[in-house]
């Protein structure tokens, strides 16, 4: 696994998108927001969702734990978004919780898909050159909440993710 960052690490790995998964995703009624195409405000009650993501992550996550002395973990919510042309998401931070992780899970990509941008905790406070993670269809991310980032305008009607927040116990 290849890990980056600044203060706080940056994990990147990829693990293979399953078929199954997709269409299951692809079930998932995704609303126009004010920035891209999501299930933000729709109530998190999928079992299936949940019991396939956790599936195919499950292994990321607990070395990722382990490596930070946790045994355990609970996903504390997610989301899919899809992004068509043009659409972004502005910078942000997950939560302010330092025990909280949160993912990225590229299911559906181009090369046209737009990147992730990593700040340096305390940005824009805190001047420091971004970190470009290239969308992939299978790149899993998994990062501390409190790390800022963003997407900016994406370039094709395809890049689709699941993204969310993990505590670690």
């Amino acid at each position: 696994m290849h890990q980056t960052g600044f203060i706080q690490p940056i994990y990147i790995d990829n693990i293979k998108v399953p078929s199954s998964y997709l269409k299951e995703i692809n079930k998932i009624k995704l609303l126009k927001g004010k920035e891209q195409h999501n299930n933000f405000d729709v109530k998190h009650d999928n079992p299936k969702f949940i019991k396939n993501t956790n599936e195919i992550l499950s292994p990321k996550f607990l070395e990722i734990g382990n490596g930070h002395g946790f045994k355990n973990y609970k996903i504390i919510n997610m989301w899919v978004q899809k992004y068509l042309k043009g659409e972004h998401h502005s910078l942000h931070i997950h939560t302010p919780k330092t025990s909280i992780f949160s993912f990225i899970y590229f299911l559906k990509t181009t090369k046209d898909s737009a990147s992730t941008f990593f700040y340096n905790v305390g940005h824009p406070y805190v001047s420091t050159e971004a970190i470009e993670v290239t969308a992939k269809t299978g790149k899993l991310i998994v990062f501390h909440s409190t790390i800022p980032h963003e997407v900016k305008a994406n370039n094709d009607n395809v890049r689709t993710i699941v993204s969310g927040n993990i505590e670690y116990e």
